[in-house]
């Protein structure tokens, strides 16, 4: 069966889906506290001009804001403004000072050599052409500006991926979504040509999960629905209800369902060129 990127921001028209991933990662011991990791990846200062692409919900900016002190000039970006909503309303509300704008990271609207640091966190996979906003990143990143992806391991959650190759069959499609097997951390950094970067380091990080509920499973399965396509109602509800009977199944069977989960940080500097 084939598999196919999770290319696409409709599934971001607001923050439900994405925390209904988050809820799913708190599930895997130890926690992964996976802003924390990129911002001492980065070994911030405190008064650095930070880009964030593919912002979201504005949640890792107002951490480096709030809990990190930063001082530096704070900007998020995402090309999806529902998402934002979140963003401005707690950046307004707090009196944060952080710009949050829509735009494409394949076309960053600022000039050349502008930031800093930029992070893209668990972007690139739903971006097609995704080597663009490396290419943008360096283009606004200063010379000897910070670089940090936050990406997934290809033998990532594997449980999630059989329900997927399931959910395909119920749904009569011969393919799947499947961000990790395009855009993973094993072949992304590779993008990062010695030409145009160095001190590339990669931080890996993992942390397993023992499940006794399909509850959370299918609820992340439920969160992609997007990716998919358009599908009615009626065959995505029964294709969930057919992985739900095969998690309790395989939960009477051998009373607990094991998953892990495979994350890293990428940093790299920018060359003086």
């Amino acid at each position: 069966m084939k598999t196919v990127p999770t290319l696409g921001s409709k599934n971001y028209n607001s923050d439900k889906n994405l925390l209904k991933r988050k809820a799913f990662a708190t599930l895997f011991k130890p926690k992964i506290d996976l802003t924390k990791n990129i911002i001492l990846s980065l070994k911030l200062k405190g008064k650095e001009k930070v880009l964030d692409v593919g912002c979201g919900n504005g949640d890792l900016l107002v951490e480096l804001k709030r809990q990190y002190g930063h001082k530096g000039q704070l900007y998020g970006l995402d090309i999806a403004p529902g998402i934002l909503v979140k963003a401005i309303k707690t950046n307004k509300e707090n009196n944060l000072d952080i710009d949050f704008i829509v735009a494409d990271g394949r076309k960053i609207p600022f000039p050349r050599d502008s930031f800093d640091a930029i992070i893209v966190k668990h972007v690139l996979h739903n971006v097609p052409n995704y080597p663009k906003i490396i290419a943008e990143c360096h283009r606004v990143l200063k010379p000897e500006g910070k670089l940090a992806l936050a990406l997934t391991g290809k033998e990532t959650r594997l449980v999630i991926k059989k329900l997927k190759a399931i959910m395909a069959k119920k749904l009569g499609f011969n393919f799947y979504p499947d961000a990790e097997e395009y855009v993973n951390l094993e072949n992304t950094p590779k993008k990062l040509t010695s030409k145009l970067w160095k001190d590339i380091k990669i931080k890996h990080l993992l942390s397993r999960a023992t499940l006794k509920n399909p509850k959370p499973l299918i609820d992340y399965l439920d969160s992609g629905r997007d990716f998919w396509g358009e599908v009615s109602n009626q065959k995505w509800n029964g294709a969930l209800k057919f992985c739900e009977s095969y998690l309790n199944d395989t939960l009477r069977k051998k009373g607990e369902i094991k998953d892990q989960s495979i994350l890293g940080v990428v940093t790299a500097i920018k060359k003086l060129l």
